[in-house]
């Protein structure tokens, strides 16, 4: 049985070929040449081959069943109102994503309905008593958001939109993604540029954190949506935790980063993974970090064997870093803009070979790592939501 932090299921359910992310963004680097010349062109060109989404949707209904997930956090995500110019300058979020975003969560509750209209084989979570009866067979769906820039322009529209959000059983909201549209700084994070190629390209603010990225936590922390730190600089990431430590001093509310590495065992180019200390600080949360399936974050890996020595590096890592195995989780990423995905985990159904892996790496803890440690956080979550009071 598998919690996944971070699963991009409602991708697949496109079902207009036109509509394919790839497709408008691919449109969307076309209108970029224009700002670009020369080398740098050359470096965002890569982008629009196929190689850099991946061929054909990894994760299902059905796959995710046969893989042995249970438990799901399924990511709402409007790639259309990310990659815009703006994005190269740092622009502020496009009033309209809001609206992307709900239609979609919409969309996906229907789709769900289409494809199972008598929850044979699935629970949408949307409060702590939907968690009951795990391990009944039936997938537990829990939405969540990647990227702030959904949440409005302006902070009045930030704290209405978060209340809208938890309304609909939201868990948690990715503050930052891979362009810094004026909320947090971002780590980056796209397979087909090293740090130093991102930069050169995209626009990165002097701080961390903004003001609209501080209503954004002050809202989720109001009405109990989690804060994931993935995808944020190293220093948007500190000023996070100690934003929460200033509204949450006796730390109820758990902070989790759902989709990364360990900083420590990571290629030496990449930024995007996490360091001991904030891994700790994700600790002394009651949270927990999410190992993603991504080769660009973990390391190149060429077999199935590779990919399984890769992973307990990185489990091994986050042990290290918080003494224990209570605080690990997997959060695979899968149908995001990852490619290449850990060799030998390429559908949803072969997150079973995962799971089996994670119980050679580490048979004590393999309950706790590859399900309890979560479940455990989003019930905590969920809980937290009927005992504070909203706003």
């Amino acid at each position: 049985m598998l919690t996944d932090l971070h699963c991009h299921f409602p991708m697949h359910l496109v079902k207009d070929e036109e509509q394919h992310p790839r497709h408008r963004i691919d449109s969307w680097w076309e209108k970029l040449k224009d700002e670009l010349t020369g080398e740098a062109f050359e470096l965002v060109a890569e982008m629009a081959n196929d190689k850099a989404f991946g061929s054909g949707w990894r994760v299902s209904l059905v796959g995710l069943i046969e893989g042995g997930a249970r438990l799901v956090c399924s990511v709402l995500y409007w790639p259309f109102c990310e990659f815009q110019l703006t994005s190269l300058r740092g622009g502020p979020p496009d009033p309209a994503a809001f609206q992307s975003l709900i239609s979609q969560l919409e969309f996906v509750e229907q789709a769900l309905h289409e494809l199972d209209p008598n929850c044979e084989r699935h629970v949408l979570v949307k409060q702590a008593a939907d968690l009951d009866g795990i391990g009944d067979g039936r997938l537990r769906l829990v939405h969540c958001v990647e990227g702030g820039f959904h949440l409005g322009p302006d902070e009045d529209s930030v704290a209405s939109q978060v209340a809208q959000l938890a309304e609909h059983g939201v868990l948690y909201i990715t503050l930052a993604h891979l362009f810094f549209r004026g909320v947090a700084a971002n780590a980056p994070a796209l397979p087909m540029f090293t740090d130093d190629e991102y930069r050169k390209i995209f626009t990165e603010p002097v701080d961390g954190l903004t003001d609209l990225g501080r209503a954004a936590i002050a809202a989720m922390c109001a009405h109990g949506v989690l804060v994931d730190v993935s995808h944020m600089r190293a220093d948007a990431v500190s000023e996070t935790l100690d934003e929460l430590d200033r509204i949450d001093p006796d730390k109820t509310m758990p902070v989790i980063a759902t989709h990364v590495g360990a900083a420590s065992e990571d290629p030496e180019h990449h930024a995007y993974n996490l360091a001991p200390p904030t891994m700790q600080r994700i600790r002394d949360r009651h949270g927990v970090v999410g190992v993603i399936l991504a080769q660009d974050m973990l390391g190149r890996t060429g077999t199935p064997e590779d990919s399984r020595m890769t992973l307990e590096r990185h489990i091994n890592a986050i042990r290290d870093a918080v003494g224990d195995h209570r605080h690990t989780g997997i959060g695979t990423d899968l149908d995001g803009f990852i490619s290449p995905t850990l060799a030998g985990i390429e559908q949803a159904a072969d997150l079973a070979i995962l799971e089996q892996w994670i119980r050679e790496i580490a048979p004590e803890d393999a309950e706790a790592i590859t399900y309890g440690n979560a479940e455990k956080v989003i019930r905590a979550a969920f809980q937290r939501r009927i005992d504070t009071p909203r706003p």
